[in-house]
């Protein structure tokens, strides 16, 4: 029996260029398995895969890709080190009390448009859309683009 063939390890910059290529060809992706599999098609061609996951938090961490993110509630708020989208440091949110001390009343994600109050969210859905554009070269661009 013959071992398949060892599969390289993509590199981010090279899944974070096809995602940024795959989402400017689509426009707006409406899931995480949708994008997968567009990226995942892009990648197979040099012999390479990559998880949904990674491709989410790669997306939020390029800042190339908007997230938007839908998400259910789900009992007490637990201590959060790291957000669940993209794996960032969570600040936390406080308010003031009429006495003058904080109280705690949740999380945001430095990163990506994540956060939670005293109830869980917990990410379902996620909705991918580009932050840049294309100029009429072909080139990418994060300001507006002109019309004609």
């Amino acid at each position: 029996m013959t071992d398949p063939a060892p599969r390289k390890r993509a590199r981010d910059e090279e899944v974070v260029g096809i995602l940024v290529k795959v989402i400017l060809d689509e426009g707006t992706v409406s899931s995480q398995k949708r994008l997968a599999q567009l990226v995942n098609r892009q990648l197979k061609k040099r012999g390479m895969h990559v998880t949904g996951e990674r491709i989410r938090v790669l997306a939020v961490k390029s800042g190339l890709v908007g997230v938007t993110i839908r998400a259910r509630v789900d009992g007490a708020t637990p201590e959060m080190e790291r957000c669940p989208v993209c794996r960032s440091r969570l600040k936390r949110t406080a308010n003031r009390t009429l006495t003058g001390a904080t109280a705690q009343t949740g999380y945001k994600c430095s990163k990506c448009p994540w956060w939670t109050g005293r109830e869980l969210r917990i990410p379902m859905h996620y909705v991918f859309q580009a932050r840049v554009g294309r100029t009429e070269k072909g080139q990418v661009t994060f300001g507006p683009l002109r019309e004609k």
